[in-house]
């Protein structure tokens, strides 16, 4: 009996929460937004996506494995999320996955140079934020 009573009140409460969002999204008021756009007008997917000059090897070739993370021997793949401006370079970079040793500050100054085309939705370059990863592998000695 007491088991049957803690579902009901569960399923109570499910509901309850579900009105309660329900009830949310029709009386708050929305901000008239594109999907995919943030509320700073960073966009996430755009009609044509910002690409690499040089590919990923340009970034690659930017990159100096770090002494102490060498003798270490870290390896691994960071990932770092920045923003495309509408003149191609790239700014707000951040380390979203690390791996650490001096390899998280290696790929956000590697990313910092790199050079793009903008991205451009309705034929105008706008900001587009983005995420790449940055491999780091020791070579087999």
């Amino acid at each position: 009996m007491l088991t049957a009573l803690m579902k009901n009140r569960v399923v109570i409460a499910s509901v309850a929460l579900c009105a309660g969002f329900l009830l949310a999204y029709l009386v708050l008021p929305r901000s008239a937004s594109t999907p995919g756009v943030a509320q700073d007008d960073v966009y996430v997917i755009v009609e044509d996506m910002p690409e690499l000059v040089g590919g990923m090897a340009a970034i690659q070739s930017e990159v100096t494995y770090p002494e102490s993370a060498r003798e270490a021997g870290v390896e691994g793949r960071v990932f770092v999320q920045f923003v495309v401006n509408e003149q191609g370079d790239v700014q707000d970079v951040v380390v979203t996955r690390g791996v650490g040793s001096g390899l998280d500050e290696e790929a956000v100054r590697a990313v910092s140079q790199a050079k793009f085309t903008p991205g451009m939705q309705d034929g105008e370059p706008v900001k587009v934020r983005m995420t790449i990863p940055i491999a780091f592998k020791l070579a087999q000695t």
